[in-house]
């Protein structure tokens, strides 16, 4: 390239300049150049990591960092702070690459930097493995050992949040009808902090017990936690005690029924049986053993019984209490309304004993499950008029209709 000078008046092309230029780029190289890894990185939680941008010439060099596309933004999305600058001659800019993924699993995602001058861009791979929460058990298992059926048992453990985001997780067991119940089924564990979850353990049958825990978190992994425990005692149940039956006092020669509800809440089925234990007890009251040593009183009090003396010895053997049926089967989870009758022919506190014995299953030897003290205070009526007479007066008048 020339520079030609004209003289106007003299001529054209009198002098003819020669240009010479050199354009120069400045060397600049990025750091790294091919991939940008960061490893491991929790689910929309920022991470950062760090470019340098080294300028290795004499001049000064000017950057940018190419904006990233809508669509890779599906994927992870990153920002700097700094987008674009100068950097002096051998001098090295320093950009924090902050980012944050959206999908679970592997991210790869292109980041551009822009060098004026350059005809080529540097262009490096942004890599990353997306996880979700990570939280760790203190217990793999709970044994709950030997736990009383239809009794609450509780046991517990804790899960810490190892992990930077918060997990949100849900508590269930494997089995539908579990014996073990979740207390906290749902939740939220901040960010390194823990968390104690309760098992609850009712046992419904004597029989041994197993199932899973399963904790899933949300966007993160599944624990499991190992249920054990073995019931004991027996699965038949009253909703009224019937360990003392007391009837108070009630009058002789009169049938005082109480109806009790009995229920199977076992898994298998039951026969009940109810088996009286031993002789009644019979104990008269002081004042009446005073006067069945007085002749006519006592034949009196004999009357108002009912009773005779040939008849006394026979009655002896007749016990007052029974219940209504005496033996029943059950299938699981039912129930029945049995009836404890009281009567007798004679006065005094009266006492036995009873016991409910049930066959659960394929059992052969009943076991004992209720031991009752039925007991009543019998008595008889005393009647006794006012007054000895009765007395009427009748009053006529001749012409006044009666």
């Amino acid at each position: 390239m020339v520079l030609v000078v004209d003289l106007e008046g003299v001529g054209q092309d009198m002098l003819a300049v020669p240009i010479k230029a050199e354009c120069i780029v400045p060397k600049v190289r990025v750091t790294p150049n091919e991939f940008l890894q960061f490893d491991n990185c929790f689910l929309k939680h920022p991470k950062t990591k760090q470019i340098q941008i080294i300028n290795e010439d004499n001049l000064k060099a000017r950057f940018e960092i190419m904006p990233q596309d809508e669509q890779s933004k599906r994927v992870a999305t990153y920002d700097v702070d700094m987008w674009s600058g100068v950097i002096e001659p051998h001098q090295t800019q320093v950009v924090n690459v902050k980012l944050q993924t959206e999908i679970l699993g592997p991210v790869r995602t292109n980041f551009v930097v822009k060098i004026d001058g350059h005809s080529s861009q540097v262009m490096m791979l942004i890599l990353a493995s997306s996880g979700g929460p990570d939280v760790k058990l203190d217990k793999q298992e709970l044994d709950f050992g030997q736990v009383t059926v239809l009794q609450d048992r509780r046991d517990s453990f804790k899960i810490t949040n190892v992990g930077q985001i918060d997990a949100e997780y849900t508590a269930f067991t494997k089995n539908r009808d579990s014996i073990w119940k979740v207390i906290e089924r749902y939740g939220v564990i901040k960010a390194k902090q823990e968390k104690t979850i309760t098992v609850s353990c009712i046992a419904d049958e004597v029989m041994k017990f197993q199932d899973t825990l399963h904790i899933i978190v949300n966007n993160g992994m599944e624990v499991e936690v190992q249920l054990r425990a073995r019931g004991t005692g027996n699965t038949l149940n009253t909703k009224v005690p019937m360990n003392i039956i007391d009837f108070q006092t009630e009058y002789t020669h009169k049938q005082v029924p109480r109806q009790y509800f009995l229920e199977n809440q076992g898994r298998k089925p039951m026969k009940i049986m109810w088996v009286r234990q031993n002789k009644m007890d019979r104990k008269k009251k002081q004042g009446e053993q005073a006067a069945d040593r007085k002749g006519n009183e006592s034949t009196a009090l004999m009357k108002r019984t009912g009773s005779i003396m040939g008849e006394n010895a026979k009655e002896e053997e007749q016990f007052v209490f029974s219940v209504v049926p005496e033996q029943i089967s059950l299938g699981p989870k039912m129930g029945i309304m049995i009836e404890v009758r009281a009567f007798s022919h004679h006065i005094g506190q009266i006492s036995e004993q009873w016991e409910c014995q049930v066959l659960i299953g394929s059992d052969r030897k009943p076991k004992p499950a209720i031991k009752s003290t039925i007991t009543a205070n019998f008595i008889t009526p005393s009647l006794q008029f006012n007054s000895p007479d009765l007395k009427f007066k009748y009053e006529w008048e001749k012409g006044v209709p009666a």
